[in-house]
C-alpha cells in the first residue's frame, strides 16, 4: 500500500470503531496517534534498507509483529507514566492496519508465504526489488486496478474524515489563528 492508502484504510477502522464504541467522531489526538501508526512501519523499515543499509528488505523490522508487539506494550507503559493511555488504542490500530494492509493484496492472490514479515527475524524475509530512493519509487506509480482501489479509498475516506469535523486539521487551523491574533 502507499502511504496514503494506509492512512486511510487505517482512519476508516478507527473511524469506525470509535463511532462504534463511543458514539463520537474520533479526537484530533486520537487521529493523530493513528496517523502515526499507520506510518511508523514504513518510517522504520524504508530508510534501514534504502538509505542507511542495515535491513535487508523493506517489509522487515518495522513490519514484524517481534518488533510491533514489544513497541505498542512501551507506548502503553510510557503512555501509563504520563497518565494519557487513551490514545495508545489509536496508535495500535493504525499500526495493525498498515501490517494488514502491506498483506491483503498478497493474500486475496495466495501468497500466502509473504505472511512470513510478521515474524522476521524468526522466518526469512520476503525480498522485493530493491528500490534506490522514495522518489524512484514515486516514479513508478502505474494506474492498475489496485492503485485506483486505493485512491478511491482515499476519496471515501477523506469524506468520512469530513463527516467527522476534519478532527486534527480543525485544532490545527484553530492554533494558526489564534497565534497570528496574538501576534497583533
Amino acid at each position: 500500500m502507499w502511504p496514503w492508502g494506509h492512512l486511510a484504510f487505517g482512519y476508516l477502522l478507527y473511524s469506525l470503531g470509535v463511532h462504534t464504541s463511543r458514539r463520537s467522531p474520533p479526537d484530533s489526538t486520537g487521529v493523530l496517534a493513528l496517523a502515526i501508526g499507520t506510518q511508523l512501519p514504513d518510517l522504520i523499515d524504508k530508510p534501514l534498507t534504502w538509505w542507511i543499509p542495515i535491513l535487508p528488505g523493506g517489509r522487515t523490522l518495522g513490519h514484524s509483529l517481534v518488533f510491533a508487539v514489544p513497541l505498542v506494550i512501551a507506548v502503553v507503559l510510557v503512555a501509563r507514566r504520563f497518565g494519557s493511555v487513551s490514545h495508545v488504542a489509536a496508535f495500535a490500530v493504525g499500526y495493525a492496519s498498515h501490517l494488514a494492509g502491506d498483506l491483503l493484496y498478497p493474500l486475496a492472490v495466495g501468497n500466502y508465504w509473504e505472511l512470513n514479515i510478521l515474524l522476521w527475524p524468526i522466518t526469512p524475509t520476503v525480498l522485493y526489488d530493491t528500490q534506490p530512493s522514495v522518489l524512484w519509487h514515486l516514479s513508478t506509480i502505474k494506474l492498475t486496478p489496485i492503485f485506483v482501489a486505493e485512491l478511491a479509498l482515499g476519496v471515501f475516506v477523506v469524506a468520512i474524515w469530513v463527516f467527522d469535523g476534519v478532527p486534527l486539521l480543525r485544532e490545527t487551523v484553530e492554533l494558526f489563528r489564534r497565534s497570528n491574533t496574538s501576534r497583533k
